[in-house]
This record gives C-alpha cells, structure tokens and sequence, in this order.
C-alpha cells in the first residue's frame, strides 16, 4: 500500500494532469470531484452522481446525488488545495463551507434555477434538486477534500424542515478505499444499536482455520434499519449490481410482510452473509452474536431491500418479522477467494449471476495481461514508445508506481506508463456502448453503463477474450474520446460536455457505418487532423439538436433516453470518404472465444471471405433485407430470420458463427438478383 504522502502526491499529479486537460478556470475542483465521485460509485456511495461546480458567498456546490430508495438527496462540496504537502482541513474550512452547501440546497429547492444559465450543467443540478423537492425525506451534505481532517465534525440543523446528515470524505478516508483494493469501506453492526443485545445463534460450524458458520434468525425490523443506514454497501458488489440492474422489490415479498408476517420466516429463503470477524457473548444456555465486522450480503439482497421498503415506504409494521440468517466468518488469509465461492454458489439458481463471476472476470484479467506487455507507438513520430495501463482494481496504478523504489524509477514508470493512458474498466464500457451507437446508455453515468455492459455480455453469450488487437482498437477509441472531450471544452458549447461527446462520437461511429480508420489512430496516437475538423463541425449540430429536442425537460435526463438518439439520427450527414479506413478488410471481433470450439478451429478461404462479406454489409442492411423479405415475400422463413439474426450481431458488434455467414451469403446473392439494392444507404429506413 502506498504510504498516505505518496498517495497525496500521486492524486494532486492526477487532478493536476486532468485539469490541464480540461481547459477549465475551475476544473482543478471539478476534477477531483470527478474523481471523488468514480470512488463514491464503486463504495456504494452514490447512485448517479452529477457534477457541477459553483462557489459563491453562500452558494456552494460541486454536485449532487438522488438516492430514491432512501428517499435522500446528497450535495457535494469540494475543497481541494493543489500543494506539494498534505494540508489540514480545519473548523474554519469546515463551517463557511457547510454552511455555502446547505444555502446552495435550500435555494436550489425554490427558485434559484431562474438566476442560472439555462445551458449549463450548474442548471440541470439544480433543476433536480427543485423537482425531487417534495420527494426528499433527508439530505446528506458531503465534503469532498485533498485535505487531512482535523476537527470534530459539526452537528448540521435541518433544511427545509428536512434533517441533514454531515459526512467528511478527506485525504485519509479517501486514500483508506483507493490503496486497499476494496471496493468499499468495511461496515462494522453492533446489535445493541439497534435496540437487542443480539441474535441468537448456533454454531459455530466448520473449520475455524478457514471459515465458522452460524445460523440464527433476525428481526425484520432490525434487518430493515441495518440497511436504511448501510444501503447497497452492504451487498456484495456483484450482487448489487445484479440487484440494480433487475429491480429490488419482490411484490410477493410486501405481500407477505402486509398479510402475514408472522409466516415470513417459513416462506422466505433467508439470507447469506459473510463477516470478517464475530464478537459473542453466552449465559451458559445460548449463545448471541453481539457484532459483526465487516458484514457484506452475497444473497438475499431483495429480501433484505423489500424489508426497508415496507418499513420506510409503506409503513409496515415489522415487529412480527424473522428472517433466517446462515452468517460465514471466514479467515483473512482465504477470506476473499471463500467469500467469492459463497456469493458464486449462493447464487446459483440464476444463470446469468453464474456467467458474471466467470465471463466477465477473464475479460478484464485477459485485459490488464494485454495491458501490462502491449507498447504503443510513439506519438508524432517520436522513438519514445509508452504503455497503455488498465486498471482492473482501484489503486493498481499508484501501487505500481509505488512498487519503484527511488524517485528515478518512478518518473520512468510514469514517463512510460502516462496517468493520462489510465483506463478503467467503466471506460472499456463507456468507449464500446458508444461505438455501438448507444450513446443514452452512456448517458445513464459510468456505474449504470457498466452494469449494462457486463449484462450484455452474459444475456448475448458472448465470451470472447480481448486479443491484441481489440486493445489496440479500444485504446483507438480511448483517443478518440478524449481528443473530442479537448475539442468540445474549446468550443465553449455552454454545458453538457460529456453527453455532446458521447451524441456526436456515437453519431461519428453511425454516420461512418463504423469504417473510421481506428488502426491509424492506434498507430499515430491521436487524431487525424481531417478527422479532427469533422468532429469540430459535427459537435455543435449535435449539441443544438440535444437541446432542442430536449425542449422543457432536463437535458441531462433526456440524453439518457432512446428517443434523444433517435433525435440526433435525423440529423442529415454522411461521412466524408477521406475519414473513412481504405482497408477492405473489417474488423472480425477478437479471435479468443472462450470454450468455444467452433471458433478455436482455423477458417478456410471461404469462411473468410464469408465473415467479411457479412460484416461488410452493416446491421442496418441486414434489418432491412429482413423487412423487405417479409413485405415481399421473398426468401424462405429461415432466410429471413437468419437476415434479422446477422443484422442484431452487427449491431452489438459481435462476429457471425461460420454457419451464419456462409447462409448471409447465399441470402445476398439471392436478394441482388431480386432487385434488392445492397449498395443504397439503409441506415436512413
């Protein structure tokens, strides 16, 4: 683990970097706030974090967070000093600070929206706050800082007639989450807390140099409060992810609890938890577990959010409420390979969960080896080649530069290996959805487009293994997003910067049917110059159509809506030849396909040829072969499901099977002699 002065050091060299980037009078704040809310997101901390800074006397804010469950609005405020040495956050710091925070969310809530610029992001934030107004039932005012902490935390009066919580995210805390490794920070339940000096367990069970097991029983009620003070942190990642994706409340489960809850526990399956540590006491005749140490939920994550529901939201009584618990405490030295097979197995029933603890692990591991070995060309014809770093898990960079005993090394690690060419495993998701043209799914903020990406991958069955040259190609699309961010922050559109450059990007990678040359961006480490003025005159067709569309509505919430893309389709372009690849070879998707036989064995020149000429043909010729087909009664059946079948592939960017391509084939040699245009733009019907 870095040491907290070099975790310092590294974080004020990241903003800094990112600052420069951005181009922004106030981007060291909005940078590390950016960076702050990335760690908040992966803790569990945050849903949907917007970012937007204003700092006024009486008005501060950085951002803002809405957590429906829990009925709680979250504002940020940052205070970040770019020193060289760790400086002391302090009352003085604190109180104008806090007291800017909580003037801003009061304000925000009546009519402050009508005194800030209506295309700034700074508008849509408080927009929201004045429309989830009625809904708040708590607020938590959250300081974000690069500063070490030292005064009590003050208690905060109400706003609004709302109660408010005061959470201090500083320097140590900050640095605890980024170099550990873990997702989150560790939630400790003492029992008596909540009003029961225990829960009465049997056990333990096991062997106690690898794991204990207890089975005991828990009041509903006691479950419910756990979890309105916890909230997703305490769901093992996976499992919250999965949770969020599908929805948490069991309507079967809320009718229980209304109509008879004192059947709860014979009805219900229970709970799985792991714990790294118990605390007991026992009168002789039982035993009742006091405290848990860092408790996380790997089943039972519905069940345990439907109590919180009904407690919170329908207002049920639970006092008749038990709910089965089978509690693992399992030793430091085997704890998260166990604490991984228990959530594995205990989610078993469901095969998309199983293919999320295989699948998508091998991915981002196959990832980060490619990462580690593969050098980039040198930029502008330089000899100086660098490296591309995918981080897997939070703070493998700083504890890679760590790793380099002296000064010196360190500077050769970074020379080689840019913070700037960091990739995250949100990108990997963010740069593909928007290649794929799904640019509202980008929209929805990293944590939520990531889970969309992850499902994807497991519902298409889609194992593929990243090779060479799908990095080569990701890192081509990484450049891509970044050179576009430079050149929207220069246009000085007025706002909304990231969802300008996911719209016009996605409509970059339609209006080209996907033929940008990504492999001479790979090669040149940046952006044509042609290239570049493109985007530059695309940016601001794309952003006034956001806009306009958009019309009354919250343009942040309407760019995460299909109906904003479909919008931006209409816009009438086509890609200029002199951006486009001259290669006739497409893309064929990475080569690795996990367990896939078919795939593993070599293709003939026939096969080849096959998958090319398929791909070439794009998604949107397949689709509407297949509508055509059916209004004209072409083709057999099969043929036409097969036509609908290649144009959905193509169109998440996945490969055809060889079977697939050489029946596309045959499906386009018989349409063209049917009169079917192949060569027409069919992205336009």
């Amino acid at each position: 683990m870095t040491t907290i002065e070099q975790f310092h050091a590294e974080l004020t060299q990241e903003v800094r970097s990112t600052a420069e980037n951005e181009e922004s009078p106030q981007s060291l704040a909005q940078a590390f706030t950016e960076y702050a809310a990335n760690l908040l997101l992966e803790a569990g901390e945050a849903n949907d974090p917007r970012i937007a800074v204003l700092s006024k006397p009486g008005l501060i804010c950085s951002g803002m967070d809405w957590d429906e469950e829990r009925s709680r609005l979250t504002v940020f405020g940052t205070l970040f000093r770019s020193t060289d040495g760790i400086s002391s956050l302090t009352k003085a710091d604190l109180q104008p600070l806090l007291t800017g925070m909580s003037g801003f969310t009061s304000h925000s809530s009546m009519n402050l929206d009508q005194y800030v610029d209506e295309s700034s992001d700074l508008h849509d934030v408080v927009s929201e706050i004045k429309t989830l107004w009625p809904a708040v039932e708590c607020i938590r005012l959250m300081v974000l800082s690069n500063l070490r902490l030292r005064t009590e935390i003050p208690a905060f009066g109400d706003i609004r007639d709302r109660p408010v919580s005061v959470e201090v995210w500083d320097l140590e805390r900050i640095h605890k989450i980024d170099s550990s490794g873990e997702a989150q920070e560790p939630v400790y339940i003492n029992f008596p807390d909540y009003g029961i000096d225990g829960i009465q367990a049997l056990g333990p069970f096991g062997d106690p140099d690898d794991y204990e097991s207890y089975l005991a029983v828990i009041p509903g009620d006691v479950l419910a409060r756990i979890y309105g003070l916890y909230g997703p942190r305490l769901l093992e990642l996976n499992v919250r992810s999965f949770l969020q994706t599908r929805g948490k409340i069991n309507q079967g489960i809320q009718s229980t609890i209304a109509e008879e809850p004192d059947r709860f526990l014979a009805y219900n399956n229970g709970l799985s938890l792991t714990a790294a540590g118990v605390e007991k006491s026992s009168d002789g005749e039982r035993t009742l577990v006091t405290n848990l140490h860092d408790v996380q939920i790997v089943n039972g994550g519905q069940t345990t959010a439907s109590l919180y529901h009904a407690l919170s939201k329908s207002k049920r009584d639970l006092s008749e409420v038990q709910v089965q618990l089978k509690l693992t405490v399992v030793a430091d030295e085997v704890r998260h390979e166990l604490a991984r097979s228990i959530s594995q197995f205990s989610n078993a029933q469901n095969p998309v969960r199983m293919a999320d603890f295989t699948a998508n692990d091998k991915f981002h591991v196959a990832m980060e080896q490619i990462s580690r070995s593969k050098w980039a060309p040198g930029k502008d014809g330089s000899h100086q080649m660098t490296r591309w770093f995918f981080e897997r898990a939070r703070g493998q960079y700083a504890d890679a530069v760590a790793r380099e005993r002296t000064p010196a090394a360190q500077r050769s690690f970074k020379s080689e290996h840019p913070i700037s060419q960091k990739i995250l495993k949100t990108d990997v998701a963010k740069y593909e959805h928007m290649w794929l043209q799904k640019p509202h799914v980008v929209s929805l903020g990293a944590e939520k487009n990531f889970r969309e990406f992850l499902q994807s991958r497991t519902e298409n069955g889609d194992r593929t293994l990243p090779d060479e040259a799908y990095f080569e190609r990701l890192v081509a699309k990484a450049i891509l997003w970044k050179e576009t961010e430079r050149i929207v922050t220069k246009l000085a559109l007025g706002g909304y910067r990231s969802v300008t450059v996911a719209y016009t990007l996605a409509f970059l990678s339609r209006g080209s049917k996907q033929r940008l040359d990504l492999n001479k961006i790979w090669q040149e480490q940046q952006l044509p110059g042609r290239l570049s003025d493109v985007i530059r005159d695309l940016a601001p067709q794309v952003h006034e159509v956001i806009l306009q569309s958009a019309g009354t509505r919250n343009v942040t919430e309407w760019a995460k809506k299909k109906e904003c893309w479909d919008a931006v389709c209409a816009i009438p372009w086509l890609a200029p030849d002199d951006i486009l690849t001259k290669s006739s070879t497409p893309y064929l998707g990475p080569n690795n396909m996990a367990d896939t036989p078919e795939a593993a064995a070599a293709k003939s020149d026939e096969e080849t040829e096959a998958l090319k000429r398929v791909i070439m043909a794009s998604s949107h010729t397949w689709k509407a072969i297949s509508s055509w087909a059916k209004e004209t009664s072409n083709l057999q059946s099969f043929q036409r499901s097969i036509a609908y079948s290649l144009g959905n592939l193509l169109e998440k960017g996945r490969a055809p099977s060889v079977k697939q391509a050489l029946q596309g084939v045959k499906i386009l040699d018989e349409v063209e002699r049917l009169g079917f245009d192949l060569q027409a733009d069919h992205s336009r019907t």
